[in-house]
């Protein structure tokens, strides 16, 4: 079978979606529970470097530098640089690897490995903006991305969806193509069946992580299934003020964790277990004690809160991509 002409990117996408509806249940994605869940080789350029007696660099100059898998005929097999630091961009070359796998390129081009030896310039190019295509469209699903209102919080996308930054751009920039590859019914059903956030039904609060045990705005407990979100609740950055709102001292330094002056914290914290909070949090997300704002009365009651801000629903796309641009 010839690499076609152009990346077909429209039976990637649809290709991306049955297999996140066959294997993934919740966000962000591990790509090492589905390698493993496919029983799958697993190989990390160290590993390599030790078998062969030879330095990372070697294997990076060989080989690219973040991945690439192998068929032997029998099964796959992907490798990774397990030295580089950013998660993110590992995550997106494992799912990058797997898209290579699912998407078949191996076995309809005949190869044991999808490298730019085995290919012309062109055809090379041609699958790996294939597997690009799937990699995004299995770590961050645009009706998922659609149904989050993520586009105005792409700061947040990282932890959401475990991407590097360059990526969630990516992500984002591509959003319309992804989406419109897909019809009405795939978008409606999607959305019926992922969520990354509950909405506390006691005080409407929105974005709540689904991992969260506690509501952070009124302390109920959350169970499986809680609502949607609805509303924002604002906290206070006594840094980013540049004073203390009790005492008003102006020396409000980065590493300070107390106010000098009055004593209180500068950082939010669960006022019983410790656990470290967001700004906006009056309880912990993971036992319900009052955070250290709530109790200092830096953060008012929920009932009482003037901030509390309904999501924007306008979708403004502000990026834009090459094709064959990759998300590192």
């Amino acid at each position: 079978m010839k690499v076609p002409q152009l990346a077909r990117y429209n039976g990637t996408v649809s290709k991306a979606y049955e297999f996140v509806e066959d294997n993934i249940t919740t966000f962000p994605l591990n790509p090492f529970e589905i390698i493993n869940k496919f029983k799958w080789g697993l190989l990390t350029y160290k590993e390599m470097a030790s078998k062969e007696h030879c330095s990372i660099k070697d294997i990076c100059d060989c080989i690219g530098n973040d991945g690439y898998s192998i068929y032997n005929g029998r099964n796959y097999t992907i490798a990774y640089n397990n030295t580089i630091k950013s998660e993110g961009r590992i995550n997106f070359t494992l799912a990058h690897e797997i898209g290579h796998i699912i998407l078949n390129h191996h076995k309809d081009f005949e190869v044991t490995e999808i490298l730019q030896d085995n290919f012309t310039k062109e055809e090379y190019k041609i699958l790996e903006n294939e597997a690009n295509c799937f990699a995004r469209n299995i770590l961050a699903p645009a009706p998922l991305v659609k149904q989050m209102k993520l586009w105005n919080m792409l700061f947040d996308m990282p932890n959401y969806f475990g991407m590097s930054f360059k990526a969630s751009t990516t992500r984002i920039a591509f959003f319309n193509n992804d989406l419109y590859s897909l019809n009405d019914e795939q978008i409606d059903k999607f959305q019926k069946n992922y969520k990354m956030f509950k909405q506390c039904p006691k005080c409407t609060c929105g974005k709540l992580k689904t991992d969260y045990k506690y509501c952070p705005i009124c302390g109920k407990e959350l169970i499986k299934g809680d609502g949607f979100t609805m509303k924002e609740y604002k906290g206070i950055n006594i840094k980013e003020l540049g004073e203390c709102p009790i005492c008003e001292n102006v020396d409000v330094q980065e590493s300070h964790k107390f106010c000098k002056i009055c004593g209180i914290p500068l950082i939010n914290k669960c006022s019983v277990c410790n656990h470290e909070l967001d700004l906006s949090a009056r309880y912990c997300t993971e036992c319900g004690g009052a955070s250290m704002f709530f109790v200092t009365g830096l953060l008012k009651n929920w009932q009482n809160a003037t901030d509390a801000t309904k999501i924007v629903q306008a979708f403004e796309p502000v990026f834009s991509t090459s094709s064959d641009d990759l998300p590192f």
